[in-house]
């Protein structure tokens, strides 16, 4: 991204599931972007929990 968007607007990066590696979301963490990801409900956490046993839908996961 040009520094005269990033400066200029807040940037939110809205991927799909492919995208939703670890490294790319620690490449856009690094870069302090926003990062908006789908991902299937049968993704498991690094705890272990199922993303189907979430809270509710949309909640953010760390």
């Amino acid at each position: 991204m040009p520094p005269a968007l990033t400066s200029a607007f807040r940037v939110v990066i809205l991927a799909d599931t492919a995208f939703g590696s670890v490294a790319f979301l620690k490449a856009m963490r690094k870069r302090r972007y926003s990062v908006i990801v789908g991902v299937r409900c049968d993704r498991k956490l690094a705890d272990g929990r199922c993303v189907s046993k979430l809270v509710k839908k949309g909640q953010q996961v760390a």
